[in-house]
Parts: C-alpha cells; sequence; structure tokens
C-alpha cells in the first residue's frame, strides 16, 4: 500500500496544506513514497497523519516495544459513533495489534490500519 496516495484520497495533504501550510514539493504523496522509513520528511508526515486521525476521525493509538525488542501497535476506537459502526462489523475487535521490528515498521503498519479503518466505515 502506498500510504501517502491514500492519505491523499481522504483528504489528509489538504488539511495539512490548508491547517499548517507544510505542502511542498518534498511532502508530496509520490515524493514521501520513495523515501526510507527514517527520512525527515517521513517524520514529520507521519506525526502530522497521526495528528490528523486524532483530530478528524478521534482514532488514537499506542506504539509500544514488547520484552522481545519488537514493536506492537495498538489502535483504539474510541467514539461513540465508531464504536457502533465497528460493532457492527463481523470479527471486529476494538483494538487492533499487529507486531514489527522497528518503530518506523509500527507507525507505517499504525497509519495503514488508519486508513483501512477510516476507510472500512465511509462505506
Amino acid at each position: 500500500m502506498k500510504i501517502y496516495n491514500e492519505l491523499k484520497s481522504l483528504g489528509f495533504f489538504e488539511w495539512l496544506d490548508d491547517e499548517h501550510f507544510l505542502v511542498d514539493t518534498d511532502m508530496k504523496p509520490e515524493y514521501l513514497n520513495e523515501l526510507p522509513l527514517t527520512a525527515i520528511h517521513i517524520t514529520v508526515a507521519n506525526a502530522m497523519a497521526f495528528r490528523w486521525f486524532r483530530e478528524k476521525y478521534n482514532l488514537e493509538y499506542q506504539i509500544i516495544k514488547l520484552v522481545n525488542g519488537n514493536y506492537s501497535v495498538v489502535i483504539h476506537l474510541n467514539t461513540q459513533e465508531y464504536l457502533n459502526k465497528i460493532l457492527t462489523l463481523q470479527n471486529a475487535c476494538l483494538d487492533e495489534i499487529v507486531d514489527c521490528y522497528s518503530y518506523e515498521e509500527a507507525e507505517l503498519a499504525c497509519i495503514e490500519k488508519l486508513i483501512e479503518i477510516v476507510k472500512n466505515n465511509k462505506s
């Protein structure tokens, strides 16, 4: 999944430009999709994406370092509106856990899962 293209389709980059004036050539989805996970522009885009998910959809997350050194992602669906929608889905769970080998991989997995949640709830 090219997450920055997905974020663009959800309106993230419009918000980024309108609210924070942060869109420039280095913050375009096609550029971000090609960068390594540790690039500074990825770090900034991800931080702002987490803020956007929290402000727009009231979706919260945790990235937890496990005993074995891997990382897990836990997404909390906090709003009653989302709880009602999620609870009506088959095999739904309120916390989604994904194991990753690095913090950056965990961030990427988390954003992918947040995108999936938003897209599923729009339909």
